[in-house]
């Protein structure tokens, strides 16, 4: 089913059909930073993580982010001249190495695992080819059927997304979190979780960055809650200001979390998101 539309405006926002589906057959939403890991080994660290929300969420749709400081050095390496299209191919290598990895990793270890690589990601955008934005699956991608018996680990980049003649483009800087929100809202997801190394949001940004796989409490407790209009209001927001106003727009709620799910912060209407 195809649920790109366009107007005389061009595209529109549509949903999946799995946003349709009962409360209970609809996906989860993990997003993995790529703060949380800056090597491919790193991975074996979050394999518990990754399976615990599983558990929880038997659909699991797990957005994935290139490793810590890939796209900044794929930026510096690109060839000159490229256009925007050949740039947004050549910044998305970084995601595909990862979906790569995660698939063979999770594949080895037995998981019911399926992946899409940048290529074949249908996440439909329009703007600017480096700092689109995204409207619509086009397609069903993920292939998932209303039955409740099916549990499944659905890999897709972060980041990257096609334009409606199918050219690569990207999110903007921080893209990942627009994707996971995204995603949230067009599939009618259970839960939004954003995995990060802060562990959550706080009123004050920390002196030095805390190691992504630590499992030491912070100095300073995060928010437990914030509204969107709160969250705006801070001066080094750790969630991408695009992906804050979709889902303020759209009233999608998310979490941000560390390695486990208890605590975090979680932005949004709702206090408590399972």
């Amino acid at each position: 089913m195809d649920i790109l539309r366009t107007s005389s405006e061009g595209l529109s926002l549509g949903r999946h059909p799995a946003s349709e589906m009962e409360p209970e057959a609809r996906p989860a939403i993990l997003k993995i930073g790529g703060s949380m890991a800056s090597k491919p080994e790193d991975l074996d660290a979050l394999v518990a993580v990754l399976e615990a929300e599983w558990k929880r969420h038997p659909r699991l749709v797990v957005v994935c982010s290139a490793f810590r400081g890939v796209t900044d050095r794929l930026n510096r390496q690109a060839p000159a001249g490229l256009a925007a299209g050949e740039r947004a191919q050549w910044l998305a290598s970084g995601e595909a190495v990862v979906v790569e990895t995660w698939f063979q990793l999770l594949s080895n270890a037995g998981f019911p695992v399926s992946a899409l690589a940048p290529c074949d990601w249908p996440l439909v955008a329009e703007g600017p080819r480096l700092d689109a934005d995204p409207v619509a699956l086009s397609g069903n991608p993920l292939q998932m059927r209303g039955g409740v018996s099916e549990a499944r680990i659905w890999l897709v980049p972060g980041f990257v997304a096609r334009t409606i003649k199918g050219e690569p483009c990207l999110l903007g800087r921080g893209g990942s979190d627009l994707t996971a929100v995204f995603l949230a809202w067009a599939l009618g997801a259970r839960s939004c979780r954003l995995l990060k190394a802060s562990g959550g949001i706080f009123p004050r940004a920390p002196l030095a960055p805390r190691p992504a796989l630590s499992a030491s409490k912070p100095a300073e407790e995060p928010f437990r809650h914030l509204p969107y209009p709160a969250l705006r209001k801070l001066e080094q927001s750790p969630i991408q200001a695009k992906a804050l106003a979709f889902a303020e727009r759209h009233r999608v709620s998310f979490r941000v979390t560390g390695l486990t799910p208890e605590g975090g912060t979680t932005v949004g209407f709702s206090e408590v998101l399972p």
